[in-house]
């Protein structure tokens, strides 16, 4: 950028000389030529640095996807317009209608594996974050958090999720991280947690939310970059690129409409087994899953999320959590491959909420469900093989199975423990 400035100089001695015939000496002179010098190199200088500046952010009037860069300090960020596809694009545009300059804030956040097997890479760590401590600096509906390996948005980002309590006055923001490194048994990490000064919030990460946290369903949704399986049944047709419908055995209607419901059975005889069962199977890991299952206060028959043989003529080798057979058959079940079924009780259903299943090993000798992560239950058997598939069953003749707003599964932590997490100074 070309900038004119103008310089008019006179000394006292110029004046001086002015009086006498206009006459300058010698030394009058070079201390003119001196100051002309010193003045064009501090213009010189200003121009330079004027053009050089460290980035701001370029604001065109539109929310998108962001993109930033810059030679450290603030970054350049620009604001984009969505396609006429419906994309939305990460282009850098010219035109501005406000240039904001801030800074970049960071916690760091220590990791600490707590048990002495390594983490294995990439796996999904929960963070529960004091927002409200941080108020000024996040966005009252949380879209300006980003997490990455260095410090001011600097290293590798992290894919993130935010699962709930999304507001800057949070005292228990949940947050799943994807952790891209290896922890060594009793070690830590750091990552940082950073206070940007444009939003983040996208369904291609790096950061995101549950879909029902967004203002339209699933707009920020980036599950399925965090974790090993994920589905938010957006939309109106259930994804046959994870899943099978099976409702034929079972006579259920299922219906996808921003969440997955399946209806009771239509049919007088019990010869469903699973209305949906993914395509994928799954041995070692968590099974978790947010939604509505009905108490068995007046369930006859199955109405169940869990591992489930793929095919609907096999009844055994499951583990599920659900209501089974009427009142006293409501929590965890097992059915080993012998056929032989186990019951354990003590999780609560009838409202929304969270439901976990842990599959400790691939030859696993017990299993432990619970529901908002607390009061844990947990049934050992003899004989399960693995892996199984995820499956939903409503053998019911009264009341839904759902909805079911996600399902996802996740890495198996060590020892069954996920690390721990403390928070450092804002930087």
């Amino acid at each position: 950028m070309t900038r004119l400035i103008n310089f008019r100089i006179q000394s006292t001695s110029e004046h001086a000389f002015r009086a006498n015939n206009g006459r300058m000496s010698d030394n009058s002179k070079i201390i003119g030529i001196l100051v002309i010098i010193i003045f064009a190199a501090i213009a010189l200088a200003y121009t330079y640095l004027f053009n050089h500046q460290p980035y701001a952010i370029i604001k065109t009037g539109q929310s998108g996807n962001l993109t930033s860069g810059g030679n450290g300090g603030t970054k350049v960020v620009v604001y984009n317009s969505v396609s006429s596809n419906g994309n939305e694009q990460t282009t850098v545009s010219s035109t501005t209608t406000a240039v904001i300059n801030k800074q970049i804030y960071s916690v760091p956040i220590v990791i600490r594996n707590l048990q002495i097997s390594p983490t294995p890479a990439g796996l999904q760590d929960m963070i529960v974050v004091p927002s409200s401590n941080y108020s000024s600096y996040i966005d009252p509906n949380w879209n300006n958090v980003e997490f990455t390996t260095a410090p001011e948005g600097g290293g590798s980002m992290i894919e993130a999720w935010v699962e709930s309590n999304a507001t800057s006055s949070s005292r228990a923001t949940v947050v799943w991280v994807k952790l891209p490194m290896i922890i060594d048994g009793h070690d830590t990490t750091t990552i940082y947690m950073d206070f940007m000064n444009f939003p983040v919030l996208s369904r291609d990460g790096p950061t995101g939310e549950a879909p029902e946290l967004s203002t339209a369903y699933a707009q920020y949704d980036n599950g399925a970059l965090v974790f090993n399986f994920y589905d938010n049944f957006s939309g109106r047709g259930l994804n046959t690129d994870l899943w099978s419908n099976s409702s034929a055995f079972s006579s259920n209607p299922v219906i996808v409409n921003d969440g997955l419901t399946i209806g009771p059975s239509t049919s007088k005889q019990n010869n469903g087994y699973s209305a949906v069962i993914s395509l994928r199977s799954f041995g070692q890991g968590v099974v978790e899953f947010y939604g509505t299952l009905l108490d068995n206060s007046t369930q006859p028959h199955y109405q169940d999320v869990g591992l489930i043989p793929a095919s609907s003529s096999n009844a055994c080798n499951l583990i599920a959590i659900g209501s089974f057979y009427g009142p006293g058959y409501a929590g965890l079940q097992t059915i080993d491959s012998y056929c032989y079924a186990k019951y354990s009780q003590g999780l609560s259903f009838g409202k929304p909420e969270i439901y976990s299943i842990f599959v400790p090993s691939l030859n696993p000798t017990n299993a432990t469900a619970t529901v908002d992560y607390a009061n844990p239950v947990t049934l050992s058997f003899a004989s399960l093989l693995l892996p199984q598939n995820i499956g939903f069953e409503n053998q019911g003749t009264i009341g839904n199975l759902g909805p079911i707003y996600w399902i996802r599964q996740r890495d198996y932590p060590p020892g069954g423990v996920l690390p721990a997490f403390s928070f450092g100074k804002l930087q």
